[in-house]
């Protein structure tokens, strides 16, 4: 009788071992453009197989990423955003927004005794066709000099704010669609609007956006998903635009000075133009965006013209609104031209090239965005804005997160170990001036005189120039830069000035009308008009600026009244 127990071998022996991911392809995830890292992770799919194809597994996976990854910014890492894969493009994965939602911890750390917490949220269509619900959560916080130790706030107050709350997401994500809806997130616009509209009700700290969810979507439109994602940096350092970037750019330009200087002409004394910084210092390295590509050598006048001013502009210091001098971290010296507005300080590696951001060190106790420095229009001065949660010491006061102080000349700064003075420039009506213009201010003050009739020799009209603005060299970037200027561009430009007969030394007459070489025809005098006024309504100016300014204007003034007598 056959033993049962004796277990029997299997059937087909042993079976082979295969790597699953030998049947799997890797994809690229491609965010959209409003992101500064686009490339921001990667995902795997089965090989397409038959009927399965693998573009269609692939669509609608959600991608959660975390914000600093995709901006490259630690302070947003408790912001997660979703992505979701909308179209297959190759070994990429084009995605689109699913959504917003905040890190546990981070909500945890908002949460505390004492307080009331407030939340609301409300289902809005977006011009493209999203269905959007918008989550918002506040705290009330003590009102000022309160001794009490807790803030409730009643219920009444509770639902008067939270129809606050709806009525203002509703307003904003109403007119956008989801891509600018997603950009007044990052900032956190609606959060700030919220909590400015409040005050009246009961005072509110953390007011934020903290969830957003995609509740409907319009009907698949590869054409403005594509749109998305157009215009961003795929190169890694490519420089992303700004506008304040092509303002600061533009003022290095010829054509510019010479709108400047019609600006000056006849300037109010409320709105005078930015002036070059006479702090001295080498010019920054990076080129003007109007020089742009090297050009062939001149052929006509007008190109040796642009030739002389453009040469005559380099050698005179940059422009500059002010400038932060100090030391920072073992007393090390540091210095900084304030070029663009507003611009933000924090933490980073220390850089001399001039931009919208101005590095102090690499310490932990600077955030990395710390503080920022903007131009107050309304009072007609600057203001230090605190972001960092460690605050700041401005004068010898402490300054707390999210409070405002006005800037003067001289005023100490201590943000970390960072110890720096703002020092705001201190400007003459020449230092925005083209080449031009100071020669054909020269021929003006001598309109009158015995000089106008017979002419001037190249070092007179220097001479006048350096009488008009005394103590201005180092604006002009030094005499032997404006004599260089004066005797080439004199002998140059025969259509504004001409050489009186059998002279030597050689003198010159300006002609009646004479223009400036970059003047504009009428076709683009309009635009020439609004861009100077552009560049006057969002220009800052200093005290010192207006009183060196009128100063001069008066003097001048003084001095041709009394030729006249």
């Amino acid at each position: 009788m056959a033993n049962k127990r004796i277990s029997k071998g299997k059937k087909g022996g042993k079976k082979k071992v295969v790597d699953p991911f030998t049947r799997k392809d890797w994809y690229d995830v491609k965010a959209p453009a409003i992101f500064s890292e686009r490339n921001c992770g990667k995902t795997l799919v089965n090989r397409t197989t038959g009927t399965k194809i693998a573009s269609e597994a692939l669509k609608g996976r959600v991608f959660e990423v975390c914000l600093a990854d995709l901006n490259k910014d630690e302070d947003q890492s408790f912001r997660k955003i979703r992505l979701c894969a909308e179209e297959v493009q190759g070994n990429q994965i084009v995605t689109g927004f699913h959504g917003m939602d905040f890190t546990r911890d981070k909500l945890c750390s908002l949460i505390r005794k004492w307080q009331t917490l407030i939340e609301a949220f409300v289902d809005v269509k977006t011009t493209d066709g999203y269905v959007v619900r918008l989550f918002c959560i506040a705290f009330t916080k003590k009102r000022p000099n309160q001794i009490k130790k807790t803030c409730y706030a009643q219920h009444a107050q509770v639902r008067a704010i939270r129809k606050k709350m709806t009525q203002i997401m509703t307003e904003h994500a109403s007119k956008v669609d989801i891509k600018d809806l997603f950009l007044k997130f990052i900032p956190e616009i609606i959060g700030k609007e919220i909590e400015k509209a409040t005050q009246g009700i009961y005072p509110l700290q953390n007011v934020y956006i903290r969830k957003c969810k995609i509740m409907k979507k319009p009907k698949f439109d590869l054409v403005r998903l594509m749109e998305l994602h157009e215009g961003g940096a795929e190169e890694k350092g490519a420089k992303v635009a700004r506008p304040e970037d092509q303002l600061v750019e533009s003022l290095r330009c010829e054509h510019t000075k010479v709108l400047f200087g019609d600006l000056l002409e006849g300037m109010e004394l409320g709105k005078p133009p930015t002036a070059r910084d006479v702090f001295g210092g080498e010019a920054p390295v990076q080129q003007s965006a109007c020089i742009g590509l090297a050009k062939p050598a001149a052929t006509n006048m007008d190109d040796k013209r642009r030739a002389l001013e453009r040469k005559f502009s380099e050698n005179r210091p940059p422009l500059a609104y002010a400038k932060l001098s100090g030391r920072i971290f073992d007393d090390t010296p540091f210095e900084a031209l304030l070029t663009h507005l507003p611009a933000e300080l924090g933490r980073g590696p220390v850089s001399n090239v001039p931009g919208p951001r101005i590095a102090l060190g690499e310490q932990k106790a600077i955030s990395r965005q710390h503080a920022r420095i903007q131009w107050n229009q309304e009072k007609g001065s600057f203001e230090l804005v605190c972001l960092g949660k460690n605050g700041m010491f401005a004068a010898g006061k402490f300054v707390p997160k999210d409070q405002t102080v006005d800037l003067v000349s001289k005023m100490p700064i201590k943000i970390g170990h960072a110890r720096i003075y703002f020092l705001a420039a201190v400007r003459s009506v020449c230092s925005a001036m083209s080449g031009f213009r100071l020669i054909q201010r020269a021929f003006d003050k001598v309109k009158n005189t015995q000089r106008a009739t017979d002419g001037m020799t190249s070092n007179e009209v220097i001479q006048v120039v350096l009488e008009c603005f005394p103590k201005s060299d180092a604006e002009l970037g030094g005499k032997d830069n404006l004599t260089s200027f004066v005797t080439n561009y004199l002998d140059v430009d025969t259509q504004n000035f001409e050489k009186v007969p059998a002279s030597n030394p050689p003198r010159y007459k300006i002609k009646p009308n004479a223009t400036p070489p970059f003047a504009v025809s009428t076709t683009a005098s309009s635009t020439s008009a609004a861009s100077s006024a552009a560049v006057a309504a969002v220009t800052p100016a200093t005290n010192a600026a207006k009183t060196s300014a009128s100063s001069d204007l008066n003097d001048a003034t003084r001095k041709k009244q009394k030729v006249e007598a």
